[in-house]
C-alpha cells in the first residue's frame, strides 16, 4: 500500500530567508575571527554569548559588538528599529550590571551604511 502525500507539504514555498540568515551569521563569524587574530592573547572571544561579537580582556575591559548585515534598510538610520533595539539591549545590560559603561565599548559593525544624525553622534562624542 503506498502512502499519501500530503498536500501541504507537496509544494512547500522555499525560504527566501535562509540566505538573508547565512549573511547575518557570516558576519558575525568573520568578525569574531578578527577579534581572535586582533585582541590580547589574555582576551576571551565569544560568539552569540551576551553580544554577536564580544570580547572581555584581562584588564576587565570588554568589547559589546552588535554585526548587522542588511540588503535593503539601513540599520543606522534614525528610525531604524535594529538601532533602537540595540541601544535598548546596552542600556539594560548596563543597569543589570552585565555591560558597565565604565568599562564597555559598545560597537555597532555595519560595513557601508550610512550613518544618521544619531548614530554619527554616538560615532563621534564630544564634551564640553
Amino acid at each position: 500500500m503506498a502512502a499519501k502525500k500530503s498536500s501541504t507539504t507537496s509544494k512547500s514555498r522555499r525560504s527566501t530567508s535562509v540566505p538573508d540568515t547565512y549573511r547575518g551569521f557570516s558576519v558575525q563569524a568573520t568578525r569574531f575571527l578578527y577579534y581572535l587574530l586582533a585582541s590580547p592573547s589574555d582576551a576571551v572571544v565569544s560568539l552569540e554569548a551576551f553580544e554577536d561579537v564580544g570580547v572581555e580582556t584581562g584588564d576587565g575591559t570588554i568589547t559589546a559588538e552588535q554585526a548587522k548585515s542588511y540588503r535593503t534598510s539601513n540599520p543606522l538610520a534614525d528610525r531604524s528599529v535594529a538601532l533602537w533595539k540595540t541601544f535598548r539591549n546596552w542600556i539594560d545590560a548596563a543597569n543589570a550590571g552585565a555591560l558597565p559603561p565604565s568599562k564597555t565599548h559598545f560597537v555597532i559593525y555595519a560595513p557601508t551604511a550610512d550613518m544618521g544624525p544619531i548614530a554619527k553622534a554616538f560615532h563621534k562624542p564630544a564634551t564640553s
